[in-house]
């Protein structure tokens, strides 16, 4: 069926201040969240037109800090008051009266991986909310951990990785995390430190605003290495990432104020700072070794070295990988629903 018509009357624009001032009133969040179809359509409004950020969105779309980095429609989408074939037929009019792009193609594109999720899932039925996930196969070297001990310094932000941290706090403080944030704690949690990746998923559903479980579950099993992706051991490094994402620490010193006075390598590798200035600040010691530094693996994806591998990195590093036990973290919540009843 053909898509519907935009709305003959414009939509009420959101003023960038109203949109910068927060979803739980902190002026750090990206966005300020209203319910219903009007601030959905003033959304849509303010961003393919008042602002005329659609053109570029494919060059922004990997930003971390602002509103205005990427659409943010997904809170309206994930409950139906924006629908997304209303979405396409805006960007269809925008094609027409302004630019066609590799921008406007991109947003589109992202539509259509909502929809593969949504038939994705029906194919694989609970077998995405397993730990085998719709691969129906582990991989025997790693952990999957359900220990709080691993675990719970990931949901209260206290990993003493920065760009971790702050995508877990301003997730907890606002409901949103860019979706390079999210690629980021995902593969962190599933990969460095080798935990259940249901616990995370389930740590999102309990948060996101634009929670969504096709798009939720579906990720996750993807980043984690057990759903549909073509790229086996797929691993994002998160020095990499903080230097490729947040070169100059913008966004970290956004939501980790006593990290302002590290330098960006710092943030990136934080190992590298002074012990005493990081305790003097009240901001945790890694609570890991990274599994490019079990591993020697340097890249942020792709296949991890043949020789010794994930299982031969754990080994050397048993016992000494996670810091502090039981009796000295703070267990977060235990999973619950259906990811904890699919083992």
């Amino acid at each position: 069926p053909a898509a519907p018509a935009a709305p003959a009357a414009p939509a009420p624009a959101l003023s960038a201040r109203q949109v910068e001032c927060g979803g739980l009133r902190d002026p750090r969040c990206a966005i300020q969240l209203f319910g219903g179809e009007t601030a959905a359509l003033a959304r849509l409004r303010l961003y393919l037109w008042d602002e005329d950020r659609l053109r570029e969105y494919k060059q922004t779309r990997n930003g971390m800090a602002g509103q205005g980095f990427s659409s943010k429609l997904s809170p309206w989408l994930a409950v139906g008051a924006l629908s997304p074939r209303q979405v396409a037929a805006e960007v269809a009019r925008y094609e027409r009266e302004r630019v066609a792009n590799e921008s406007t193609y991109w947003l589109l594109f992202e539509l259509l991986w909502r929809d593969y999720f949504r038939f994705a899932c029906i194919g694989w039925g609970s077998d995405v909310f397993r730990l085998a996930g719709p691969k129906r196969a582990l991989d025997p070297g790693r952990g999957w951990s359900r220990d709080p001990a691993v675990w719970g310094p990931w949901t209260r932000a206290q990993t003493g990785y920065p760009l971790v941290d702050a995508c877990m706090r301003e997730l907890t403080q606002s409901g949103f995390m860019s979706n390079r944030g999210r690629q980021n704690v995902a593969s962190f949690l599933a990969r460095d430190l080798e935990a259940d990746w249901r616990v995370g998923a389930e740590w999102f559903e309990s948060l996101l605003a634009d929670h969504d479980p096709c798009s939720n579950y579906g990720n996750w099993t993807y980043v984690a290495g057990v759903g549909a992706d073509p790229r086996e051991d797929r691993y994002f490094s998160i020095p990499k990432q903080a230097r490729n994402y947040d070169g100059h620490g913008t966004f970290m010193r956004l939501w980790l104020p006593e990290v302002a006075g590290f330098s960006p390598e710092q943030l990136a590798r934080p190992q590298s700072m002074d012990p005493g200035a990081r305790a003097a600040r009240r901001y945790p010691a890694p609570c890991c070794v990274l599994l490019m530094d079990r591993t020697g693996r340097k890249r942020g994806g792709g296949r991890a070295p043949a020789a010794g591998g994930a299982r031969a990195g754990r080994r050397a590093g048993r016992g000494r990988t996670f810091r502090g036990g039981s009796e000295t973290t703070q267990a977060a919540p235990a999973p619950a629903g259906p990811a904890a009843a699919a083992a």
